[in-house]
This record gives C-alpha cells, structure tokens and sequence, in this order.
C-alpha cells in the first residue's frame, strides 16, 4: 500500500502505489495510481516533501533508473519518500561520488551558488568524526544513511497537504506564449482540461521539456467566447455560485451573450 504523511486528520490513504507524477496548478505536484483511478494533490510544504525527493535531486537518467515516476519543477518525483531517500543513497554510491572526498562531494552536491556549504560539511564531519578527506567509498552505510538524514534536513523537508482530486476538477492549459512553444500545444492555450481525463501527450509540464502550466480553474478567469453552457451548467451546481457574485455575474453575462446572440442571428 501507498505510504503515506500522517500531517491531517482528515486524510485518507490512497487505495494504491503511486504510478505517475507530474506538476499541478501553482506548485503542486499530482500523483496518480494504476490506470489513473484516483489522482492525488500534494500542496503547501516544501518541494522535497511534495515530491518525495528528500534530497532534492534534479530529474535526470539516473533518478529514472533509481524509481522516478515523473518530475515537477525540473526536479524527479518518486512514489513515495523511502524510494526518493534510496535513490539519494544510490547517488552518492556512483562513480560521480564515490570517489571524491567529503568535502568535494558535498561541494559538488551543495554548491555554494545555492547553498550554505559550509555548515553541510561542518554538519556532516560532526556526526560521522571523519576528517573533510575521507573517501565517500570508504564510508559505511550506516554513514550513508546518516549522510541522507542530513542532506534532508539542509533541503528543508517540510510537510504539507494532500488532496484528492474530484473526477469533476478542472485546469486552464496555459503556455510561455513565444516561438518555442511546440504547436499541438499552441492550440491548448486557455482551453479547460479535465485531471481525469489527460490530452493526448499528457497534462502541462508533463511531457519532456514541456514549459506549460496549468492554471488552476476559474470560470471567472475565462473569457466569455470560450465557456461552454455545459460548463456553465456544472458551475450553477456548485456552493461557490451560490455564494460568489463575480461568479454569478460571469453566469449572468454568459445568458445575455447567448441571447443576444440568438437576437441577432433572428432565432429569438
């Protein structure tokens, strides 16, 4: 079964592993089990918690051969914590690592263009007793469960929120509006998608190199022209219609559009 944070009474656990990952609206991140049956938002915390990457480590080939399911943020998400957490154990044990000293390979895994590196070693040499010299390979794997510890801790793993997500839950396709933007997507900017029900190569920011993002749904975000009166249906359904007046007033506008319209083309 699905691991899971325990950081809210009202959570319940997915009925399943997560198969898929990729970036919600904002700074989410959403799961997904076996054939897309339930999907699951991770918000609020850090990104090393929402994408069960304790270590932080960017999606590449490695982390697609150490158990990645998707990446958000330009960073790999992994099923669950415990696989983010070996596959950061796994790093430090590649050729990349291994060989390299304490010091050299928490600067090259800790840069100090992003990073305290300073109080990382400094952290580091003082649980192991090891002097800055010593070899990665000639390290334990106690040590290297403590090194993991460690660097989640300097990540900054902060537990958030989890959701699910409704069949009925919506999202604006919005892309980078330049040149680069790959035309089958072109054709996606401000259309209204399903979670449920993916596009043909997937959702925003799901597909390699994919710079889109999903804007989190809002009738009052939409341009008249472009709502369905199904779409306006599902929305007079809702408790926010009955208590939002811009929503309301959208509604309203929505009608006077299509009876004008109709006015006009003489069916009224």
């Amino acid at each position: 079964m699905q691991k899971k944070d325990n950081n809210s009474e009202n959570q319940t656990t997915p009925k399943g592993e997560f198969i898929k990952a990729y970036p919600g609206d904002g700074n989410t991140v959403m799961y997904e089990t076996a054939n897309a049956e339930e999907i699951w938002q991770y918000l609020k915390g850090s990104r090393s918690w929402r994408n069960h990457n304790p270590g932080n480590i960017r999606f590449s080939n490695f982390t697609i051969n150490h158990g990645t399911i998707g990446h958000a943020g330009g960073f790999a998400c992994f099923p669950d914590k415990e696989t983010g957490r070996e596959a950061l154990i796994a790093l430090f044990q590649t050729n990349s690592y291994k060989n390299l000293t304490i010091e050299a390979a928490i600067h090259r895994y800790a840069p100090p263009s992003e990073n305290d590196t300073g109080s990382y070693l400094d952290h580091v040499l003082s649980v192991f007793g090891v002097t800055a010299d010593t070899l990665i390979k000639e390290l334990t794997q106690s040590h290297l469960e403590k090194l993991a510890t460690i660097i989640e801790k300097h990540e900054g793993y902060i537990i958030g929120q989890i959701r699910k997500v409704n069949k009925n839950e919506r999202y604006i396709w919005r892309t980078k509006m330049d040149e680069r933007v790959r035309e089958s997507h072109r054709l996606r900017e401000g259309k209204v998608f399903y979670w449920h029900k993916p596009p043909q190569g997937g959702h925003p920011g799901e597909d390699i190199n994919c710079r889109c993002r999903a804007e989190k749904y809002n009738i009052k975000n939409r341009d008249i022209k472009d709502i369905s009166e199904d779409e306006v249906k599902e929305v007079m359904q809702t408790k926010e219609y009955q208590t939002d007046i811009e929503i309301q007033k959208v509604v309203e506008k929505f009608f006077q559009n299509q009876y004008d319209k109709k006015k006009k083309d003489n069916k009224l």
